[in-house]
């Protein structure tokens, strides 16, 4: 089955059975090129850390900066974001795609009712929002 959040990001799903396995996988569907949040302040900013100009990118931040998901930033983060602000949709990696953590939780078996069940997630290229962290 499947739920859809509501405006606070809450879910609950009914009629499931205790016992029963289940697997709870968050998903979003990107962000389309173009669209508002990814900007040029996003790719300056990435920039600046892949030169090593002013204060680092750290945590969040520097994981939605790793666009094409080496483990580092380079050049191809930074020209995937630009390409991603510039409504390309080649050569734009996972920028604008959302990634959550944990990618999936199981509850085998269901034994109870589970409450704050939360995700952290990243938005690909998406490293000046003020609740990135």
């Amino acid at each position: 089955g499947s739920t859809t959040t509501n405006g606070s990001g809450g879910y609950a799903f009914t009629g499931l059975t205790f016992g029963g396995n289940y697997t709870v996988t968050p998903t979003k569907t990107g962000l389309t090129p173009g669209s508002t949040g990814i900007n040029t302040v996003d790719v300056v900013a990435i920039q600046r850390h892949f030169l090593v100009i002013g204060v680092p990118l750290t945590g969040c931040k520097l994981a939605a900066a790793d666009v094409n998901g080496v483990g580092g930033v380079n050049t191809v983060d930074v020209v995937a974001t630009q390409r991603f602000f510039l409504a390309l949709t080649s050569g734009i990696a996972n920028v604008g795609k959302y990634q959550f953590n944990p990618v999936s939780r199981p509850y085998t078996p269901l034994i109870s009712n589970q409450t704050a069940q939360d995700y952290s997630t990243i938005v690909f290229g998406d490293v000046n929002t003020g609740y990135v962290h």
